[in-house]
């Protein structure tokens, strides 16, 4: 494991996981986030990187718009 990263899980591993249990924490420095919220918000930032590379459907022909 990286050094300075820590999870910490709110329950005991053993236990069945529950919907209705807190959720494991990722603690990095002053950042204190919950695994699903860091899991979506890395889903927001890959599709979004997606979007940027992703090419834009375009007509057939020039660039400039005019027609010919």
């Amino acid at each position: 494991m990286l050094r300075g990263f820590k999870l910490t899980p709110t329950q005991n591993v053993l236990k069945e996981k529950r919907m209705d249990t807190p959720a494991t924490y990722f603690h990095w420095g002053f950042i204190l986030i919950s695994v699903p919220n860091l899991l979506v918000i890395a889903g927001m930032i890959v599709l979004f990187a997606i979007a940027l590379i992703a090419p834009f459907p375009h007509a057939e022909g020039d660039d400039d718009g005019g027609n010919k």
